[in-house]
């Protein structure tokens, strides 16, 4: 790894950790192609402690807003919808961790993921319900069993999330924001558990570098990609993303069996 690698990486993990066409897949897919190494999952681990800073610098306000009125009915019922939409990707992820963490040597599965979510953010157009509604419990657990397809890499969370609650009537808007809420705890809760990983890492001096450069890089690029996606929300280009995941997991199986 050089300082170009950590840049890049940064970069990629930034920009598609919260559009639509997941950061896993595609970083995935560039280690991959350039041969791009790291010890351990340690750099997954910074890479996504910079996007979570950049998603609750994002979304700052609204935190403040829910911890400072945790005991007003209306703040109340929706921490538990966010709590509701959380249980089920957290057991399951407990439980299969180890079986889930194999599935990420395997680029065609990689690929094939990546056709899965440009398939269901197509559906979202297609089938989505033409009356409006508010969250509520029914819809929270139903979005939070979408999450846990996007354990498998290749699947993007907030591809699966918001596609879901639009799907069930819910505001473009209003999906990503309950979306990514409730990304916070479940991205420190699998960072916490990782740690052991990082405490076991001997890094040396440009090591150490490459984690702060990714680490910065993927925090001004997660700013950036939640600025865009908010920016398209409402317009038919958020769509296309599925059409691109579908491209790219079509060329990632090709050029991995040629």
């Amino acid at each position: 790894m050089n300082y170009f690698d950590a840049i890049l990486l940064g970069f990629v993990q930034g920009l598609t950790e919260f559009l639509p066409i997941s950061s896993s897949g595609h970083l995935i897919l560039i280690s991959n192609l350039l041969g791009i190494n790291f010890k351990g999952v340690v750099f997954e681990i910074i890479l996504h402690c910079g996007t979570l800073l950049s998603l609750m610098f994002f979304f700052n306000k609204k935190i403040y807003q829910l911890s400072l009125n945790i005991f007003i009915k209306k703040d109340i019922k929706y921490l538990t919808f966010l709590i509701t939409g959380i249980i089920p990707v957290g057991i399951i992820g407990l439980i299969f961790k180890s079986d889930i963490e194999k599935i990420f040597d395997n680029p065609n599965l990689v690929g094939f993921f990546l056709m899965l979510t440009g398939l269901i953010l197509l559906l979202s157009k297609w089938f989505k319900r033409k009356k409006t509604i508010n969250l509520n419990y029914f819809t929270s657990i139903i979005i939070g069993f979408f999450q846990i397809l996007a354990l498998m890499p290749g699947v993007s969370r907030s591809g699966m999330t918001i596609s879901s609650a639009i799907i069930f009537g819910i505001k473009p808007k209003e999906a990503a924001n309950f979306s990514f809420l409730m990304s916070i705890p479940i991205i420190l809760g699998s960072m916490l558990i990782s740690m052991n990983d990082i405490q076991s890492l001997d890094l040396n001096y440009f090591e150490k570098i490459f984690l702060i450069i990714s680490f910065i890089s993927s925090f001004v690029f997660g700013l950036l990609s939640l600025k865009i996606l908010y920016n398209l929300l409402n317009t038919k280009f958020f769509y296309y993303f599925g059409y691109y995941c579908i491209l790219i997991g079509l060329i990632s199986i090709i050029i991995n069996n040629i």
